[in-house]
């Protein structure tokens, strides 16, 4: 399929910010392009991408302590509860389905929000060392989020075991049916 590219197309390739090296067997008709001020879907990709990292590295979360008689684990949310330290292990994790895509649906929605206005300025500015500090800030959430799932895979429990639910953690009932009280604690960055 041969791509037919208008005047102002040609111009505006050439008169963006963004080089493209390309092979010379290429030509400028196949080469596919992103417009200034227009976002691909591969960034919105990356958005969840980030809020994984960010939630699983719990950077502003809850830790539940819970007090009673029996010794009970203690859960984490940010904010909602969807990981359950093991009681048999201190570098094993239970993990909620259903908290953990709350919680990345929750943080994508937030990042989502907080991106626009600061793509709208970076491609608006003329400012050359913008536009790399927020590529350089992008390639570190990438990274850390990168790290903090390879990090939080090691520490995975046993899976779906029988008589264990994975899907939903409800803290409330199981507190309850246990006699324990459990109170949330602010925290920053815990594993």
């Amino acid at each position: 399929m041969d791509l037919q590219l208008s005047n102002w197309a040609k111009n505006s390739i050439t008169n963006t910010d963004f080089f493209i090296k390309r092979p010379s067997h290429i030509s400028l008709k196949q080469v596919i392009f992103v417009y200034r001020g227009k976002t691909t879907p591969m960034k919105y990709a990356l958005i969840p991408f980030i809020a994984l990292g960010l939630v699983l590295s719990l950077t502003l979360g809850l830790e539940y302590h819970c007090e009673g008689e029996e010794m009970f684990p203690t859960y984490y949310g940010s904010p909602f509860v969807f990981k359950q330290k093991s009681l048999g292990s201190s570098m094993e994790y239970f993990y909620s389905v259903s908290g953990l895509i709350l919680n990345v649906l929750l943080w994508s929605l937030m990042l989502l929000l907080i991106n626009r206005p600061i793509q709208t300025f970076v491609h608006q500015t003329s400012k050359h060392w913008i536009k790399l500090s927020y590529k350089i800030c992008l390639t570190i959430l990438l990274v850390f989020s990168s790290l903090t799932l390879g990090f939080q895979s090691m520490m995975l429990g046993r899976g779906f075991e029988k008589n264990r639910n994975y899907w939903y953690f409800n803290l409330e009932e199981e507190a309850k049916a246990w006699g324990m009280k459990c109170q949330p604690e602010l925290i920053y960055f815990q594993p």
